[in-house]
């Protein structure tokens, strides 16, 4: 084995060490360390968002010398987008008021508990479920589910859900522009990644409408 490469490219060494008969042994090796590491990511945004959520209630900012909390989110140390940090937070709020803790939500990823957490809010009765629904299904799939539900809660018309769908994504499209212009690339980036999966999601519905 060229030892050069594995100095080189530390990925590749972890690779090439495993043995190369036993492709379904290596397989499941690296699949169920990734699993892991996907608990540890929900575990590490729930302990974060507490903490941030801690900070900014008890106003502890001003004593690392932050005047307001989202300078201190923005310092290169912490460097976390508003928007994330805010969805992490809306997050511990409103699962911890409903007795659930990162425990109960380790096999949710938390964007699609950001996706769940209006409906959840608005209907805690139906958390088990909505749960259940978070597990199961792709974000793809959430955002028809939900789509179908609101609609169904508003007695609404899926032309009415479309024109609401153009309007999320020309908002996002706005704060893409808004984030260029103070040359905030992540967030632009972000809003424009966003703002592609909501066009997505439209095209696959009228689709979907036309074979029916």
């Amino acid at each position: 084995m060229n030892t050069n490469l594995m100095e080189k490219n530390p990925s590749h060494a972890i690779v090439e060490t495993e043995p190369t008969v036993n492709l379904t042994g290596q397989f499941q090796t690296q699949h169920e360390r990734i699993i892991a590491l996907k608990v540890a990511i929900t575990d590490s945004f729930w302990e974060i968002g507490a903490r941030l959520k801690l900070i900014q209630d008890d106003k502890l900012y001003p004593a690392g010398g932050y005047a307001t909390f989202e300078e201190y989110i923005a310092s290169p140390e912490i460097a976390l987008d508003r928007s994330t940090v805010y969805d992490w937070i809306g997050i511990v709020e409103t699962f911890t008021a409903l007795n659930v803790g990162p425990s109960d939500i380790q096999d949710i990823e938390w964007s699609k508990l950001r996706m769940l957490r209006p409906v959840i809010r608005e209907h805690p009765e139906e958390l088990h479920e909505w749960l259940s629904k978070g597990r199961s299904l792709s974000r793809s799939d959430i955002r028809k589910e939900l789509l179908v539900y609101r609609g169904r809660e508003q007695g609404r018309e899926p032309e009415e859900l479309f024109i609401e769908g153009f309007s999320a994504i020309r908002a996002l499209l706005n704060s893409a522009q808004q984030a260029l212009e103070v040359g905030d690339l992540l967030r632009a980036a972000q809003r424009l990644e966003r703002a592609g999966a909501a066009v997505q999601e439209i095209l696959t519905q009228l689709n979907q409408r036309r074979a029916a």
